[in-house]
This record gives structure tokens, C-alpha cells and sequence, in this order.
């Protein structure tokens, strides 16, 4: 999975490795790191800069990466903010394998995939017929 991280959205910290006599189950999730917002401005200083392919050139981005924990799927995901002059993106990807530079092209040749649907669509002129078939339909009685 890979998709765009909501700005308000909690992350946490990787769960400590559990004591070898330690009572009870072990922690699902580590300490609370705080929001996207706040991580993003704190780890805009340490962002260094990847050479990336994106919209067919040879882009310098700004980004910084870290491995963290996510409660609304409950597992370890990969977050990768993304700076730009004057705001960031973050991104998430589960498969952890996936480098930084992996992870801004195929978020990137994402959008370029949707613009291409949706100038299908406007070509064949699907998206008035789908228009058409979300109108309500006649509420028609059978009582007489």
C-alpha cells in the first residue's frame, strides 16, 4: 500500500523488544511520536536531498524518511516527508523495502495514471453518462 498521510494522523514509535522475564504481553506500539505536523517540522533539519525521477525529469527532492508504527492499520509503515518550497507532503508505503527514491516516483506516476483516466473518460464521454445514473430515481406509487 502506498498512499498520502493525513496531517493530524498519530504516529508511534516501534515497540520496545521484550524482556526475556518481563510479566505480561509485550507492546504493540512504542511512544507516541506526536502528529505528521509535528514531525514534519521537526525533521525538516535533517531532510537531505534525492535525485528522483519524477514527471519525466531529473528532479532534486527534499525528503526525509522514517520507519514507524501506524494504530489505524496496525502495523509498521514506512513515512517519507516530502518538502517543498513552502509545505511538505507525507507519504506511507507498507512494504518496507521500497527506498525513498522508490516511493516519490510510484506516488508521483500515480497522478499521472489518474490524469490519464480521467481524459478517457471526458474523450468517450463517460463521465456525463455516470452523472446521469447518479440522479435519483422517480419515487413512483403503486397504490391507487
Amino acid at each position: 500500500m502506498l498512499s498520502r498521510l493525513r496531517v493530524n494522523t498519530t504516529l508511534f514509535a516501534l515497540p520496545p523488544e521484550h524482556q526475556k522475564h518481563q510479566l505480561g504481553r509485550s507492546r504493540k506500539y512504542g511512544d507516541k511520536m506526536g502528529n505528521a505536523t509535528t514531525l514534519a517540522n521537526e525533521f525538516h533539519e535533517r531532510a537531505t536531498t534525492y535525485s528522483v525521477n519524477l514527471y519525466g525529469k531529473q528532479r532534486d527532492v527534499l525528503a526525509f524518511d522514517n520507519i514507524m508504527m501506524l494504530k489505524t492499520l496496525k502495523c509498521a509503515v514506512r513515512v517519507v516527508w516530502i518538502y517543498r518550497r513552502s509545505q511538505w507532503v507525507a507519504l506511507f508505503t507498507t512494504d518496507l523495502d521500497l527506498t525513498v527514491e522508490q516511493i516519490i516516483e510510484y506516488y508521483g506516476a500515480r497522478w499521472k495514471i489518474e490524469a490519464g483516466f480521467k481524459e478517457i473518460k471526458q474523450e468517450i464521454g463517460s463521465s456525463k453518462a455516470k452523472l446521469e445514473t447518479t440522479m435519483p430515481l422517480p419515487i413512483i406509487s403503486t397504490s391507487a
